[in-house]
């Protein structure tokens, strides 16, 4: 109840499966410790879609009922791991929106790591 995940069916690429494993691993224990899913009431939102223009898989990640969030005052380990994931290893962009109601993350993951399942 607390967790939705939608999108179309998507094969990942092998050298993509583990660090997208590890970066929604990263964002769940965020959330855990300090967003959403630290409240009762707390919901996080998983979907995703394949651009029908450049081959691109979108994921967003939306964390809502959590408490009040801000831009941390730091760069901490989770931080440059998640930037090392999408950046270094997938090529990917992933950009992050500190709403007052929560998180916003979305990952761009280039073509080559990502195909109709």
């Amino acid at each position: 109840d607390r967790v939705r995940a939608a999108g179309p069916p998507v094969r990942l690429a092998a050298d993509a499966a583990q660090p997208v494993g590890m970066l929604l691993h990263e964002l769940a224990t965020n959330a855990a410790k300090h967003g959403a899913l630290s409240m009762p009431e707390g919901r996080v939102e998983l979907e995703w879609v394949l651009d029908e223009g450049d081959g691109a898989l979108r994921l967003a990640w939306r964390e809502r009922g959590g408490p009040a969030v801000a831009p941390p005052a730091r760069t901490g380990f989770g931080t440059r791991l998640l930037d090392t994931l999408a950046g270094r290893q997938l090529g990917a962009t992933l950009a992050r929106d500190w709403r007052p109601e929560g998180l916003t993350a979305t990952l761009t993951l280039p073509a080559r790591h990502a195909a109709p399942a």
